[in-house]
């Protein structure tokens, strides 16, 4: 599994990868952190239990956190240190309205700033997005019912 660009992916690249395991969910966690930058912007979309939490914890572990890792449901923000490219901003806007509310906590501050920012439900507040960055939807294909089966659309805008 590889992504199709060696310089992971340009403005307007779009890729879709299917994992069928957990493994190889890791593998696709373990490129993208290898190909993310300080100062970019993970936005992630998928219908409630996809597994955005899921690939955003594979991602940091691959960047070098060894904490717990929790989705920040609830505290809408979390913070990781990578091993080699600054803070890593995880945010969860599930329970976020507007962008003033996401503001509030300051969000758009770290957002393409000194780290990695990943956005959960990025498509509700999309104004906060910065003119440049990854975005993943994650969908849950009818593969015969396999509970690990996803598909990942990974974009560069």
């Amino acid at each position: 599994m590889s992504f199709a660009s060696e310089t992971f992916l340009t403005a307007g690249q779009k890729q879709t990868i299917v994992c069928s395991s957990l493994e190889q969910t890791q593998e696709l966690a373990d490129q993208i952190a290898q190909n993310l930058q300080t100062g970019d912007v993970v936005a992630l979309s998928g219908e409630l239990g996809a597994g955005k939490s899921t690939l955003i914890r594979m991602i940091v572990r691959a960047l070098g956190y060894q904490g717990v890792i929790s989705s920040p449901t609830f505290t809408l923000m979390n913070v990781y240190e990578s091993a080699d490219k600054g803070p890593i901003y995880h945010f969860d806007f599930y329970r976020v309205s507007s962008a003033d509310e996401a503001g509030g906590f300051g969000a758009d501050e770290f957002i393409g700033a000194d780290g990695i920012a990943f956005i959960e439900w990025a498509d509700k507040i999309p104004e906060l997005l910065p003119e440049n960055y990854y975005r993943i939807q994650i969908d849950i294909p009818d593969f015969g019912g396999s509970p690990t089966v996803r598909s990942f659309e990974i974009s560069k805008r």
